[in-house]
């Protein structure tokens, strides 16, 4: 079990048989309940890293590596296995469609809207479309990007995420998607709506009421790339604009969805890239 586990940390998309383990020695009962253990790989190296950034292991019997026991009070050893040998028979484990990771590097950062221009949708933007644009580009790599709307009290279909379902659904999807609301009981429902979506979705509770805390829990500061904002009936308020630029990495964009002409007046530091009919776009500082 502790082999396995040492192993889950690195390499969790793997698959293996437990075969044996061998040259286990028993040198003394512990002092109390709590073991340390320590894992030695073994000398040879039969892991590398193909062009995707996925482990690609031969086939066969496989060492583990040997295993040490402790006693957690006394540090004395108290139980050794020389070897655990384990067996791997799936060619295609680590193709990237039954994968469940892909390794990628990217800043975390958006640039500036001069830089941004080539990616960008042209004319009107939409959510739908300025997501594509980031994880389906017409030029340049793909980009993995976080996503937050900030739902208030809105029901599930009166949402953004209602419109981008088919687009995050997608074999080759790599956003991951906040729908942030009010109260529990309306995060209740945006759960029981979207939950069994074959999307990377999360569902989280902010009192609009109070202050926001992005001290505790999955939501912190610098989360998103994408942010989609919902334009109230009143202005939008500068602890408003100060949550989205907390929730924003450098150089974020959020994406304000309003009334037909209705022009939208950012916090400070934040610029407007590009204004439509019925969506604003802005990059915050």
């Amino acid at each position: 079990m502790q082999i396995f586990l040492f192993n889950l940390l690195k390499w969790a998309d793997l698959f293996a048989v437990p075969r044996r383990a061998e040259g286990v020695t028993f040198i003394r009962p512990p002092s109390a309940p709590r073991i340390t253990c320590h894992v030695t790989k073994p000398a040879e190296d039969w892991l590398d890293v193909n062009e995707r950034g996925q482990y690609s292991v031969r086939l066969g019997e496989r060492s583990g590596g040997s295993i040490s026991f402790y006693d957690g009070v006394t540090g004395d050893l108290v139980a050794y296995i020389d070897k655990y040998t384990y067996f791997t028979s799936n060619p295609r484990w680590n193709d990237v469609p039954d994968s469940k990771h892909v390794i990628a590097w990217q800043p975390k950062f958006i640039p500036d809207a001069e830089a941004l221009a080539g990616r960008l949708p042209r004319g009107g933007i939409e959510p739908v479309a300025l997501i594509a644009a980031f994880q389906r580009p017409e030029r340049g790599e793909p980009r993995a990007c976080h996503v937050v709307e900030l739902a208030g009290d809105r029901e599930p279909d009166g949402t953004v995420l209602e419109e981008c379902i088919d687009e995050l659904t997608r074999g080759d999807a790599q956003t991951e998607y906040w729908l942030v609301s009010d109260t529990p009981e309306r995060t209740r429902e945006h759960y029981d709506a979207f939950h069994s979506h074959d999307a990377a979705l999360r569902f989280e509770c902010l009192d609009s009421a109070g202050p926001a805390r992005l001290d505790s829990g999955l939501l912190r500061p610098g989360a998103a790339e994408l942010l989609f904002l919902h334009r109230e009936s009143g202005r939008n308020g500068p602890e408003d604009w100060a949550l989205a630029h907390r929730l924003s990495v450098p150089g974020g964009l959020a994406l304000v969805r309003h009334d037909a002409g209705d022009v939208v007046e950012p916090g400070v530091g934040w610029t407007t890239v590009r204004a439509g009919r019925h969506t604003t776009l802005l990059q915050a500082p």
